[in-house]
């Protein structure tokens, strides 16, 4: 359970904090509510606490987390556009913030070596969203501008560290 105040990421949309749980009488039954306020200005969600797990409802990832697995190799990714998009596409709807940050790293990396189609840049662009939204909530006073920063950097510091590895196939 979650408190007020609370940072969170709900699997469909993203970072919010608990602002309030109130009570409402649903169906006759009182039931308690999550209201979060949701990161991007996109408006207020209500989420029932006892449904709070099924939402998909978690805490934000640990940046170290985040950061770390930018900071490792990448994996190769697979030369068929359809394909790549569509392992990446799954990365990042899963929610979970290691596939995210993996996708964004292998887009980062592919970039480097490719131009990125269209679909492509927006898949990485929206793993960048992702992880600095969660970022910038668990770090403090960052903003987004700032933790999308920070994950370029790391991006940038890895591709300094690590040579890439081509041949592995994703």
């Amino acid at each position: 359970m979650f408190g007020k105040g609370s940072a969170i990421v709900h699997p469909t949309h993203g970072v919010g904090r608990i602002v309030d749980i109130r009570s409402m009488a649903v169906s006759g039954t009182p039931q308690h509510y999550y209201y979060i306020k949701l990161s991007d200005g996109s408006g207020l969600l209500m989420v029932p606490v006892d449904y709070a797990e099924e939402a998909g409802l978690r805490p934000v990832a640990d940046a170290d987390l985040i950061l770390d697995v930018l900071a490792t190799a990448p994996t190769v990714l697979n030369e068929n556009y359809r394909l790549r998009q569509t392992h990446m596409a799954q990365k990042i709807e899963s929610g979970d913030p290691v596939k995210i940050a993996e996708a964004l790293r292998d887009l980062f990396w592919y970039g480097e070596m490719k131009k990125l189609s269209s679909g492509d840049a927006r898949l990485k662009a929206r793993a960048s969203a992702m992880l600095a939204a969660e970022l910038a909530a668990e770090q403090g006073p960052l903003d987004l501008e700032q933790a999308a920063d920070r994950l370029t950097a790391v991006l940038l510091g890895a591709l300094e560290t690590h040579s890439f590895a081509g041949d592995q196939q994703a």
